[in-house]
């Protein structure tokens, strides 16, 4: 169980009461991470609902792109050798009084990138089907906290088409966007 003052310094939960935030710390749990800790993994299924009460989650994903490495003329043809090259591209940052894990919302989800702390953090975390069993219970307060959760879906895909322009720029070296 986490301490209802602690859901009352994050946004998504500002617009609700006090005895129903209640409710929900009764299913949150606290967890402490260290620097590097990975707490889940880019496509695993998603099913917790985090948000940090201190320290920072990186959120990235990891892009494989083939490039040529090596090309061979051997009589009349020519062979090329390909290499998978791994690149991570940090979407967000996320810090005290925010959320992370929306994807656990959605029927079936799965988890769009990886959360990775940057230093010592501790976060509560719930089972989203536990908080859908409290919205189920009480459908108005699911209706305030789905509004909220809009805000944080709009603002992670945001960042995440700021990340593509920004990499389509630099892979085509692009100088203006129309």
């Amino acid at each position: 169980m986490l301490d209802t003052n602690i859901l009352k310094g994050f946004d998504i939960f500002s617009d609700i009461s006090s005895d129903k935030l209640a409710l929900i710390a009764k299913n949150c749990d606290s967890l402490e991470f260290k620097p590097n800790d990975v707490i889940f993994n880019q496509d695993e299924v998603a099913m917790n609902f985090y948000g940090v009460i201190d320290g920072e989650v990186e959120l990235y994903i990891v892009h494989e792109d083939e490039i040529v490495t090596k090309e061979i003329q051997y009589e009349e043809s020519i062979q090329t050798q390909h290499e998978i090259v791994k690149k991570t591209i940090v979407i967000d940052s996320v810090g005290p009084g925010e959320v992370f894990g929306w994807s656990s919302f959605v029927v079936g989800g799965r988890l769009t990138a990886t959360a990775r702390c940057t230093t010592h953090s501790r976060l509560f975390n719930i089972l989203a089907d536990d908080l859908n069993t409290i919205f189920d219970k009480d459908t108005a307060l699911g209706y305030i906290f789905m509004r909220k959760i809009n805000e944080v879906i709009w603002h992670h895909f945001q960042k995440r088409t700021d990340k593509l322009i920004e990499a389509w720029v630099e892979a085509f070296d692009v100088k203006t966007i129309i």
